[in-house]
Formats: structure tokens, sequence, C-alpha cells
């Protein structure tokens, strides 16, 4: 982990390391300071799709109340579906949750159903499993969170 910072701190402007950085603490659960850095990969570029869906999904489904921002996750999450055309099953799931930390819980079932229908047209049972999951809660009124 040291060497990611490391990384970052000779090279702020190295999208690879700033995204190695993010995903690594993304991966450790250090979720405030992952968003940050999926923020300065956004900046240095700003369509850079994976950043985007992951902070969407940060800001969805974290339990931390000071990092926690549906709208914007919502608006990113849109971006990616749109950039993505609507057919990739894991953005639309970012969307879902989203919309549902939003309470926005029929456009979250709606994405959810669209999702799991792509996800089980390409053979993506894990990711299926996933959008059902998650769907039982928008079904109760109920946001997904981490």
């Amino acid at each position: 982990s040291k060497a990611y910072v490391r990384a970052v701190q000779y090279l702020p402007n190295d999208l690879q390391a700033r995204a190695d950085l993010a995903l690594h603490y993304d991966r450790t659960k250090q979720k405030a300071n992952a968003a940050t850095q999926y923020r300065e990969v956004l900046k240095l570029q700003p369509d850079h799709l994976a950043a985007k869906n992951s902070l969407a999904w940060i800001l969805a489904t974290t339990q931390d109340a000071k990092l926690r921002n549906a709208a914007e996750a919502v608006t990113l999450a849109e971006q990616v579906c749109q950039a993505t055309e609507f057919k990739s099953p894991e953005p639309i799931d970012t969307m879902a949750a989203a919309y549902a930390a939003a309470g926005r819980f029929n456009e979250a079932i709606k994405a959810s159903m669209h999702g799991l229908q792509l996800a089980q047209g390409n053979g993506q049972e894990g990711v299926a499993r996933q959008l059902q999951n998650r769907m039982a809660l928008y079904k109760e009124g109920k946001p997904y969170v981490e």
C-alpha cells in the first residue's frame, strides 16, 4: 500500500498510479480515501468510466453518512450507463443502487430488472444473483448499504 501512495506522490498526474491507489483503498475498505482518489482520477480524465462507476457505487452504498451522496451517485451512474448505452449490467447495478439511495425505488427496481436480463443473457450468474438480491431490498423500500 505504501508503494501506491509513493507512486502518486512522485507522479501526481499519473492516471494509472491514481487508479491503482483508488482501487487499493477501495479493496481495503478505506472508502473515503478511495472516493478522494477516484475524484483525482476524474480530474485527470473526466470520462474515466471505471472511476466514475466506482465513485458512484461508494457514494450510493457507503455506511459513512458524511460520504454518502445519493444525488451525485445518480448523476455519475447515469453518465456511465449512457456512455455504455445501457448494455453493461455492472453500471446498471450501480445506477439502481444510486436510485435506491435517493429513495427512487421504482426506478431502482426497473434498472435492476434490465441489468438482470443483461447479466442472465451474458451468462454472468454472480452479477445476476447480486442484482436479484439487491432488487429484493428495493422492493421493500430499502437501499443497499455495504
